[in-house]
């Protein structure tokens, strides 16, 4: 029999082993304890929160993805880029294709200054300056361009509720059309919403995604969506930014964006405005809602 001193010795030379417990899958795209489903008896409900968790992990994935298909597209047309100035590459997650956008910008500038323009450029310009629109909105607005691009930043309009993020002083200088909506306000969103200067889209946007009708992870990717063509050899559906990054009418959408988003945009009249007067000045057929099917 062990007397108690080799008992003692024994259990401090070989302390317990400490368990280290891993979260399951859908708590580490938990916020709050709201996001917990399965405690949840109502399967409508838990519906709900379940696409809102895939939504968050789903976006994650897509910003990943969004750096690696920024510089592959091809086709032909011009860019009224602005290229890097605006430093709309900061809201790509990857320190690597930062550098790597920065470096196409300048070789594409370079070209455009030479009078020698390489097609193969133009979507990826496209994309950027589009990223530069999205970061000139989001310091307008007050908020960190390089946050823009976690997944579990949340829109600071609706964590501070009715009291503005930003002064009044600074508030009261926000172009008009990226001011907050009701829903901006009342509903959890990511930000990367609140930086669109249409105001009937983001409140249609934001409600819709609450009732679990709206994939924003879809909406980004063709936001940003890079090349001509899809696999499929169809036009991908883009917005492109020509003017000021705050004014809708500097917004334009092709037919195959109005073609898909038809039941978010029908209460958008601002972007349609915007695409009209673009298509007009390049000699282009208007658009109207009846002939895209919505």
């Amino acid at each position: 029999m062990s007397n108690p001193t080799e008992l003692s010795a024994s259990s401090s030379a070989n302390p317990p082993t400490k368990l280290e417990l891993d979260l399951i899958p859908h708590q580490l795209e938990m916020k709050d304890p709201a996001d917990d489903w399965t405690g949840v008896s109502s399967s409508k409900e838990r519906r709900k929160i379940q696409n809102r968790l895939n939504q968050r992990a789903r976006r994650r994935r897509k910003l990943k993805e969004l750096c690696n298909n920024l510089e592959s597209g091809e086709g032909e047309g011009e860019s009224s880029s602005s290229l890097d100035g605006d430093g709309g590459y900061v809201l790509l997650p990857c320190p690597n294709r930062r550098a790597e956008m920065i470096i196409l910008a300048r070789s594409a500038q370079t070209n455009y200054s030479l009078g020698t323009p390489q097609p193969t450029q133009l979507y990826a310009l496209v994309g950027l300056n589009l990223l530069n629109a999205l970061a000139r909105n989001a310091r307008v607005l007050g908020f960190i361009p390089q946050s823009l691009c976690e997944d579990h930043f949340i829109s600071p309009f609706n964590l501070e509720g009715p009291k503005l993020p930003c002064g009044p002083r600074q508030a009261s200088l926000w172009p008009p059309f990226l001011r907050p909506t009701e829903a901006q306000y009342q509903i959890t969103h990511h930000p990367f919403l609140d930086l669109f200067p249409i105001p009937s889209l983001r409140e249609s946007a934001i409600r819709a995604e609450d009732l679990g009708f709206f994939d924003e992870d879809e909406f980004c990717a063709d936001v940003f969506g890079v090349g001509h063509k899809s696999n499929d050899g169809d036009e991908r559906p883009r917005l492109l930014v020509w003017g000021e990054s705050w004014d809708p009418r500097g917004w334009e959408a092709n037919e195959a964006f109005f073609r898909k988003w038809a039941w978010l945009i029908r209460g958008c009249p601002e972007i349609l405005e915007g695409t009209n007067y673009w298509r007009q000045r390049r000699g282009e057929k208007k658009l109207n809602f009846g002939r895209l099917g919505s």
